[in-house]
């Protein structure tokens, strides 16, 4: 199915739920057919949240009208939540998320994730104890945070030996310096996960070994979908999107979608490429193992 080219506003409609055991439950944002048996839950990168991708009403109604509805979580590591945060909280939350889905019906979940969204998709789709009613996982810009931080920041090598100093002194959950990290405050923990190499969040690094790659991935159970954007600001000079779309291939088979669509930056704000994107996951969703 081919979806329009007319430009949609920044609206959805729908139910605003809270979910989870703690004091302070989370929320999530559930659009199109809440009745269905089938649901997309959007997972964006640092510093955002619900709504935050200029894509999300556009893949919104274009899953609605194949009766998937949109799920829109706001986990602890939304917005600036995630430099005190980490992959094993996200997965902890996602599967209260999944948990509350069940119970409202759905049987089918599929993950997209965007940016450092992808990391909490594949560690979900690797370790959550939830994760039977998942389906299937969108990778979209999944780029390498360690690779980006070390080409962007001169002094990487300073603010990486700092905290892996005061890692070894158990001051993990104390918060790097201001200037060590521009995206926002992070604790050692995360900044390491982050920044360092073979940290939690290591996973599309260009450099990693075919043992490595195929570590990262042998949990994994759904079939995925890796989609890189042609001019992505976030990924290296050196480092080219046909290779890690490679080396995602050598190390899963079950990718049924390998693709860059080209010219486009990080987020996919230009129109077409929007367009582009939302068929090519319509094209996964196609591949998906469910009952039609």
């Amino acid at each position: 199915m081919l979806i329009s080219s007319v430009s949609l506003s920044a609206i959805l409609h729908g139910t605003l739920f809270t979910f989870g055991f703690q004091e302070a439950p989370l929320t999530a944002f559930h659009s199109g057919p809440q009745h269905s048996p089938y649901a997309m839950v959007l997972l964006p990168g640092l510093n955002e949240g619900p709504m935050a991708l200029p894509w999300t009403t556009r893949i919104a109604d274009a899953i609605a009208q194949r009766g998937w509805s949109t799920v829109q979580p706001t986990l602890s590591a939304s917005f600036s939540g995630f430099g005190m945060s980490s992959l094993e909280y996200d997965t902890w939350e996602l599967d209260m998320l999944m948990d509350h889905l069940v119970k409202l019906g759905k049987k089918h979940i599929m993950l997209v994730g965007h940016s450092t969204g992808n990391q909490q998709s594949l560690h979900y789709a690797r370790f959550g104890k939830n994760r039977a009613p998942l389906v299937g996982c969108v990778l979209q810009a999944a780029m390498s945070d360690r690779e980006w931080y070390v080409s962007a920041e001169p002094n990487h090598q300073k603010w990486i030996a700092l905290a892996r100093s005061m890692a070894a002194k158990n001051q993990s959950e104390e918060m790097m310096p201001r200037d060590a990290y521009s995206f926002g405050p992070v604790t050692v923990r995360r900044f390491l996960s982050l920044a360092d190499k073979n940290g939690t969040d290591d996973m599309f690094s260009s450099d990693l070994t075919l043992e490595q790659r195929k570590a990262i991935y042998a949990p994994v159970q759904v079939k995925l979908a890796m989609i890189l954007s042609g001019n992505d600001e976030y990924r290296p000079m050196t480092v080219q999107s046909e290779l890690l779309l490679e080396n995602a291939r050598t190390a899963y088979p079950r990718f049924t979608v390998l693709k860059t669509i080209p010219g486009v930056d990080h987020a996919v704000t230009p129109v077409g490429g929007q367009i582009e994107l939302v068929n090519t996951i319509l094209s996964f969703m196609d591949t998906l193992d469910i009952p039609k």
